[in-house]
C-alpha cells in the first residue's frame, strides 16, 4: 500500500502506516523546512498516514 508525497512539482510514492517525520527524513529532507498538507488539511509532522493520502510539503519561508 502506498501513499504520495508533492514537493516543488515532484511526486514520490511511499509506503504507508508511517509518520509523516519519518518518511520526509527517508526521502533525505528536513521535516522542519516544510509545512506539511495531508489530504489538503495542515497537520504535524507526527501524524500517520495510509494508504492512498496525499501529503503535499510546503517550503516554509522565513525572513526579517
Amino acid at each position: 500500500m502506498t501513499a504520495t508525497i508533492k514537493l516543488n512539482k515532484k511526486e514520490f510514492s511511499v509506503r504507508d502506516n508511517t509518520t509523516i517525520r519519518k518518511t520526509i527524513e527517508k526521502l533525505g529532507f528536513s521535516p522542519s523546512a516544510y509545512l506539511i498538507l495531508k489530504n489538503g488539511q495542515l497537520v504535524t509532522d507526527d501524524e500517520m498516514f495510509r494508504d492512498s493520502d496525499t501529503i503535499e510539503l510546503v517550503n516554509v519561508i522565513s525572513g526579517g
